[in-house]
């Protein structure tokens, strides 16, 4: 009895050696996974960082672009403006010149006679 005994311990033991060994694998093979896990998460978080801080920059760097753009636009609109004003300006010369050049026709016409007739009825 005491032999069977023994034998049925033996097996017991050695189905529990065949256990840890298959969890020890198991376990193996969930440590590596993890390492695999850990490294992808190490780059992912990585190249979020990366990716934060370009985009950090760009903001930095957008912000004088909008307002270098704002002011470009603004000094081409007040150029335009000004060219239209000195165009109106060119214009209202022109137009005042032409009137006192008609003015003046008029008054020497008026006071030489020339260039008046008559009407004849």
């Amino acid at each position: 009895k005491r032999q069977e005994i023994a034998n049925k311990f033996q097996v017991t033991i050695n189905d529990i050696n065949q256990k840890m060994q298959e969890n020890s694998k198991s376990n193996q093979t969930l440590r590596e996974d993890n390492m695999e896990l850990a490294s992808k998460l190490k780059s992912l978080l990585e190249e979020y960082r990366t990716r934060e801080e370009h985009i950090r920059k760009d903001s930095k760097t957008e912000e004088p672009r909008k307002y270098s753009y704002g002011k470009t636009k603004l000094a081409q609109q007040a150029m335009q403006g000004a060219e239209d004003k000195q165009k109106e300006l060119t214009e209202k010369r022109n137009f005042i010149g032409r009137v006192c050049e008609g003015e003046k026709k008029e008054r020497t016409v008026i006071t030489t006679g020339t260039g008046i007739t008559k009407p004849t009825f």
